[in-house]
């Protein structure tokens, strides 16, 4: 469900696909682990294995997800090559498929009980390095862009550098676990994995600007060399507040940082560094509040246009946005803002 919420908007952009298929991978791997744990995979014990692909494509897409969202150093080039073990796991999980059905509850038997024929366990084991070498990846990414000096303030950059630490133990029990044929650390590394995706959720509860800020925290380390020396800053804030006041340019739904620039007769790292620096937001959350602020006015002054329509005429391009953007600024939903605000006038 977490996946198919991903695609369901007017545009879908790389991200929300990247996003898609990181839920998709945890929920094979997770559905894998339920049966086994609860035994139905012997009943369907064509579902045995199916948790690799997934497995082996978490760490190449999260890797990605963060390297576009963040705008991190350095390119992932030929990322899709990274996909490749996953995709390979599939036509070798379809072999499996035509295993007599004596061999297959047998491993079935193994899986669960953690004996397994030592050759099964080093490809087990191999897979389940897969996403520490990923894990691994990430943080250097990170330092690379932050540095090892995180700022007590940078929250977000502990939390995701906490994340990618915990996605590598989770793994690093699974790989300790098949290595010793242990049940108890493998049922916690399982246990742990399944954790993650609740966790996930209630991390973007409870932090619902945690790429915003990590973007943020990322975008301002490469501003130790200012390219602002000698501008103007009231002028530029008087700029940008005749193009977003006067000229209303947040209700283009694709405008983009270099159209917004040339607005303000400023390049785009230029404004980039006014916004991280000297407004503490990156580009798309100063965009947003704008857009929210226009929406509130409208939820009140026209309670005949539908939330979709309201959306639609601030900027955004789908409902599920526009509802996630207005309650991380407001706390409220749309709705619930227009009830609360036309009762009062009324």
């Amino acid at each position: 469900m977490y996946a198919l919420g991903q695609l369901v908007t007017r545009k879908v952009s790389t991200e929300a696909r990247l996003m898609a298929g990181i839920y998709l991978a945890l929920a094979m791997m997770l559905l894998h682990a339920g049966a086994l744990v609860s035994g139905f995979i012997l009943e369907a014990p064509y579902l045995l294995g199916w948790y690799l692909p997934g497995l082996l494509a978490i760490g190449p897409l999260i890797s990605r997800f963060l390297q576009m969202r963040l705008k991190l150093p350095g390119e992932f080039s030929g990322w899709l090559w990274h996909l490749v073990p996953a995709t390979v796991a599939i036509p070798c999980l379809l072999v499996y498929q035509f295993q007599d059905s004596t061999t297959r509850y047998e491993l079935i038997v193994g899986a669960q009980s953690g004996n397994l024929n030592p050759a099964y366990l080093i490809i087990l084991a191999i897979t389940s390095l897969h996403p520490i070498t990923y894990a691994l990846l990430g943080l250097v990414q990170l330092v690379r862009a932050i540095g090892w000096r995180w700022h007590r303030s940078e929250q977000s950059v502990r939390l995701l550098g906490l994340f990618l630490i915990s996605l590598g133990l989770v793994s690093l029990l699974l790989l300790v676990g098949f290595a010793f044929s242990n049940g108890a650390i493998l049922f916690t590394g399982a246990m742990c994995a399944a954790l993650i995706l609740p966790g996930l959720y209630i991390l973007g509860r409870r932090y619902p600007y945690f790429f915003d800020e990590l973007q943020t925290a990322v975008e301002r380390s490469r501003y130790r060399n200012s390219q602002l020396k000698g501008k103007d800053l009231s002028r530029i804030e008087r700029s940008l507040k005749e193009c977003m006041v006067a000229q209303e340019v947040f209700k283009e739904e694709d405008l983009s940082l270099p159209e917004l620039a040339a607005c303000v007769q400023l390049s785009p790292h230029q404004l980039s560094e006014y916004f991280n620096v000297h407004l503490n937001l990156n580009f798309s959350r100063f965009i947003n509040q704008y857009r929210i602020r226009e929406a509130c006015k409208m939820l009140v002054e026209h309670p005949d246009m539908t939330v979709l329509n309201i959306a639609f005429s601030v900027g955004f391009n789908s409902k599920s946005v526009f509802n996630a953007a207005f309650l991380r600024e407001t706390g409220l939903t749309p709705t619930t803002y227009r009830s609360k605000n036309v009762v009062r006038q009324g």
